[in-house]
């Protein structure tokens, strides 16, 4: 996906620099959109490690607490840029820089948030 990712943002900048008029913002973040999608598709999925994935403290403590939040967080990330990328046709631009901003900074939040609430409700099980 990340190579089908790569080869459209090229061939958008082929076709800016070929002088065609293009809507290079909505192309980057309707391609951007798509990419999230997926990897929200496949996140729920993803085994602990520390290189990809919702990585706080509690997650890469538990393996319980990461598949809640990878799960949760997962259909989050792929459903929210479905969404996003059906508003992306409705809304004007400065409204939608705001909610598409705003949508990535709560759902860093709630992933940080959940993954804490997660790990201390549970926390009997993590215990030796």
């Amino acid at each position: 996906m990340l190579a089908a990712f790569s080869a459209a943002i090229f061939a958008l900048q082929m076709a800016i620099a070929f002088g065609y008029s293009v809507s290079a913002g909505r192309l980057v973040i309707g391609c951007t959109l798509v990419l999230l999608a997926v990897i929200g598709n496949y996140l729920g999925n993803l085994r602990p490690n520390y290189f990809a994935g919702i990585r706080t403290p509690w997650t890469l403590e538990s393996p319980a607490t990461w598949r809640a939040t990878h799960r949760l967080g997962g259909r989050l990330i792929c459903f929210g840029a479905l969404l996003l990328l059906a508003l992306q046709f409705v809304l004007s631009r400065a409204a939608f820089r705001i909610l598409f901003v705003s949508s990535i900074l709560l759902l860093v939040a709630w992933a940080f948030v959940y993954s804490w609430r997660h790990f201390q409700t549970h926390a009997a099980s993590h215990e030796p």
